[in-house]
């Protein structure tokens, strides 16, 4: 059962919207030819067996006397009774209309001439109950009275086909009702399909406030199904694309915090070589032109990140620039950075005690993102470490990794209040990009680091 409805339903409602729209109309105006042609049987039945007919007939020809009478009253002094009479019946058209006077016929006026035998028939009809040939003639006339100006009273006979104007006033109603069973019927076929582009309308309304979680409405197959279709395809598309605008905005924010953080620690560095130089702190030429080396390696540093960053905004964020990267064996790297780490903690008035080496160690590491894990490390090192408590640095070859450990004392004032995380997490991120792995470790007094790379056969 349930299949023979799905198929009828799939004949009524499937396919494009039009083609429904015509199938509907089709379906619409066969049910209200039914409903006419049911209603025209029922009223043809209340014509036949009714007493509707005679009530409506018997009313309209006492309205047709009522209104005859009226108007001779009206024309009382003005004309005789007869033209009276005779202007009624001319305004009246549909009414057949006959007039007597004690027998003799007044109206039509083409009877008066013979109005002794008409008029006696009439008259006889009127006194005589017996059925006669001649008296069936007259059987649908209306007889009444009508008092004449003179206050003479005269018999009035009045016909008019009110049968048939019955029969077309049911037949109108039957077509009315019918007009309006279609117009019912075809309404609330299309309601589901109104209620559908309300939904759609509200859908398109939540996504023009900016709300494209909430998925569109796809029913059917037609034309507002595709529609609800591409509009939800538009919604995932925007969304797609608006995630990806708010990725690649983070990215930069994230690029450019980064960046000007990397950026400080070398120029902290630069300014404290520049310091020492300008204070004359150096004993002689061969350690002036040391640090002069030093400035001229830091300057180097911040000139290659600030021009990955120029490169970043100036390629895209979709388009890969290739770069060409410095690499080297991380023991010979690491030596150089901590000996430059260890270098920029005694020039600004700490001091470092190191312990072992990573001498000989083959594992390649990118120069550049291994001196920023350090410039990162050397960065929260003058910031809050003790400069009273030695800096442990530590290098230890195990069997599968290397690792360096840094440990400072805390100090009780730190010599900046400024704590935003953002060195911790370069650290792990350039780690991670090297192979490597970072951690740290913070206790009551003591703040420790480590870095770990894997050993390579």
């Amino acid at each position: 059962m349930s299949d023979v409805r799905s198929k009828i339903s799939r004949l009524l409602f499937g396919g494009k919207l039009e083609q429904r729209l015509v199938k509907w109309v089709l379906v619409c105006g066969a049910a209200a030819l039914l409903l006419y042609a049911v209603l025209s049987m029922f009223f043809v039945n209340i014509v036949e067996t009714s007493e509707l007919k005679s009530s409506f007939v018997q009313s309209r020809l006492v309205s047709d006397a009522d209104s005859l009478q009226k108007y001779v009253d009206e024309q009382t002094g003005l004309v005789n009774d007869v033209k009276a009479i005779n202007d009624w019946d001319k305004s009246n058209g549909n009414v057949l209309l006959a007039v007597s006077v004690d027998g003799r016929v007044i109206y039509p006026t083409s009877l008066t001439a013979s109005s002794a035998d008409d008029a006696n028939t009439i008259y006889t009809l009127d006194e005589n109950d017996d059925e006669t040939e001649d008296q069936e003639e007259y059987d649908d006339f209306y007889r009444t009275e009508l008092t004449l100006s003179d206050g003479e009273k005269a018999n009035i006979y009045i016909y008019a086909d009110y049968d048939h104007v019955f029969f077309i006033l049911l037949n109108n109603s039957a077509i009315a009702i019918a007009v309006v069973g279609f117009f019912v019927l075809f309404v609330l076929g299309i309601h589901r399909r109104i209620s559908y582009i309300r939904e759609l309308e509200a859908d398109v309304v939540a996504m023009g406030s900016g709300d494209l979680d909430q998925a569109v409405t796809v029913v059917g197959d037609d034309e507002l199904g595709s529609l609800a279709h591409e509009m939800d395809e538009m919604r995932v598309s925007f969304a797609e694309q608006m995630a990806t605008e708010q990725r690649a905005t983070q990215a930069n924010r994230d690029l450019v915090t980064t960046m000007s953080h990397d950026l400080r620690t070398p120029l902290t560095s630069l300014l404290l070589y520049v310091q020492i130089l300008k204070d004359g702190r150096f004993s002689g030429e061969q350690q002036m032109q040391g640090y002069l080396d030093k400035i001229y390696d830091r300057s180097m540093q911040i000139k290659s990140l600030s021009d990955s960053l120029f490169r970043h905004f100036l390629v895209g964020d979709n388009v890969k620039e290739e770069q060409e990267h410095e690499e080297g064996p991380l023991g010979t790297v690491m030596e150089d950075l901590l000996s430059g780490f260890v270098a920029s903690l005694e020039a600004a008035g700490f001091t470092a005690d190191v312990a072992g080496t990573l001498n000989g160690e083959g594992f390649p590491v990118d120069v550049e993102k291994l001196s920023r894990v350090i410039d990162n490390l050397l960065s929260n090192a003058l910031k809050y470490a003790d400069a009273a408590t030695p800096i442990q640095i530590t290098a230890v070859k195990g069997d599968t990794q290397c690792m360096i450990t840094i440990s400072n004392a805390i100090a009780r004032t730190p010599r900046s209040s400024e704590s935003t995380g953002i060195g911790i997490g370069n650290i792990k991120r350039l780690m991670g990009e090297l192979g490597g792995m970072f951690s740290y470790q913070e206790s009551n007094s003591t703040y420790t680091t480590r870095l770990k790379f894997p050993r390579r056969a």
